[in-house]
């Protein structure tokens, strides 16, 4: 599932420029250099109006049943703000069964932002940037039989001449069984069991990619991107809506996280993002274990 976004990460991007000025916006190449936000609902396109630091969206998706006169809507809503390094995706799946079959429809938000770090004084060493997740997963079909539902973060750094540095993604997704469990992950700590499973209610992680600072590079771009998608499958054949609801507008939250006494600028002037303390008490777990584990449990 997913697994031609994750091999995404391993393209180099290789693109001059001049020094200090990237030649070309990480969210997507045809946008300005100063549009640091961007939004998607459903699938209609970007958030309008466009805008430089923060970005909104809502859309909805409506399928109706002309045999039945049964309609559902399914719903996507996403922000990102540069200024608190914010990223917020909910979406919401609904299905309608009508006796003899079912009419669907899936939600899907997407939320992405990026900017330019110069680190100042005469540092040389790593640079973190992290990534940290927290919403839940919900459902009311009682079947239950979900599927379709995901939650996909992203972060990748590149040079300020365009060479791609580093990359990590992960997918936790709810299954056919109403679980939800890591599917994808390389790196990230989580707060999923030694098997990948999560408490639908309480799904936490992040992602992150560490490079060098050197005398020769002392600006890096970064681009985060959360992503929302929420769907059912076959529902209980009882003749109501059921849905599904993948909430992560909690927080999707970025940090740039370097040793104490080294200062940094953005280039948008915008970004403020403080080393959050409770970082270190996220996790429990690594990824790899528990996909591993999953996986054998699946098997």
């Amino acid at each position: 599932m997913r697994r031609d976004w994750i091999a995404s990460l391993s393209l180099v991007w290789l693109c001059g420029g001049a020094a200090h000025a990237l030649p070309f916006n990480p969210i997507d190449p045809s946008l300005p250099l100063n549009q640091y936000t961007q939004t998607t609902c459903i699938s209609a396109g970007p958030g309008l109006p466009p805008v430089v630091s923060t970005g909104s969206c809502f859309g909805s998706r409506l399928v109706e049943n002309p045999a039945t006169l049964a309609s559902v809507v399914g719903t996507g809503e996403a922000h990102a703000d540069l200024a608190t390094g914010t990223l917020r995706p909910h979406s919401i799946g609904r299905a309608y069964w009508f006796g003899v079959d079912q009419t669907r429809a899936s939600g899907n938000a997407e939320a992405a932002l990026y900017d330019t770090i110069t680190f100042g004084g005469s540092y040389t060493g790593p640079v973190e940037i992290r990534l940290t997740i927290d919403g839940s997963f919900a459902t009311t079909d009682t079947n239950p039989n979900v599927q379709g539902s995901e939650v996909r973060g992203l972060v990748r750094v590149i040079s300020d001449a365009g060479t791609f540095l580093g990359a990590d993604g992960i997918i936790v997704t709810q299954g056919n069984d109403g679980g939800v469990f890591l599917d994808l992950g390389n790196i990230a700590q989580t707060n999923a069991n030694a098997s990948g499973d999560f408490d639908a209610a309480d799904v936490q992680f992040y992602v992150s990619v560490t490079v060098p600072i050197t005398s020769t590079q002392r600006t890096i771009a970064f681009l985060v991107e959360l992503e929302t998608s929420a769907g059912l499958g076959f529902t209980s054949s009882v003749d109501q809506v059921k849905e599904s609801n993948v909430d992560f507008g909690n927080t999707g939250r970025i940090a740039v996280i370097v040793p104490a006494g080294v200062t940094w600028t953005s280039g948008s002037g915008l970004l403020l993002v403080p080393e959050p303390g409770a970082l270190a008490l996220l996790g429990v777990g690594l990824a790899g274990l528990a996909r591993l584990g999953r996986r054998a449990r699946r098997a």
